[in-house]
């Protein structure tokens, strides 16, 4: 085994192994060659870049990078629109906690204002 690749061992349902036994009996080739053809193709459908000898036939980097992009955006604009939810917030808040008896309302009403026939 080249020491580039690793082995690893997993558990399948009977008739899965007897179907790629089958499968692999038909194509004269093995079991262990018809597994990592469909461990490659699974790979290559979901957008990796590695083949199936292992190496990698480049970087997916870009791709990475755009990803982290387009999250890094959508956090600040969930952030702006937090900022924006807290001042409207605590403006409410300074509203609820400014508010006035009915009483005080009206004391206002007519002290801070022009009374009709005062001549102010």
């Amino acid at each position: 085994m080249n020491s580039k690749q690793k082995a690893f061992t997993i558990r399948v349902p009977t008739e899965l192994y007897e179907n790629v036994s089958e499968m692999a009996e038909s194509l004269d080739i093995s079991i262990t060659q018809v597994v990592r053809a469909a461990i490659t193709q699974y790979c290559i459908q979901s957008g990796s870049t590695v083949n199936a000898n292992g190496s990698d036939s480049g970087s997916d980097g870009e791709d990475s990078t755009h990803f982290l992009q387009q999250q890094l955006e959508s956090k600040d604009t969930q952030i702006s629109e937090l900022h924006r939810l807290l001042a409207l917030q605590s403006e409410h808040n300074v509203l609820l906690t400014t508010k006035e008896s009915l009483f005080g309302r009206i004391r206002g009403f007519f002290t801070g204002s022009k009374v009709i026939g005062s001549g102010v």
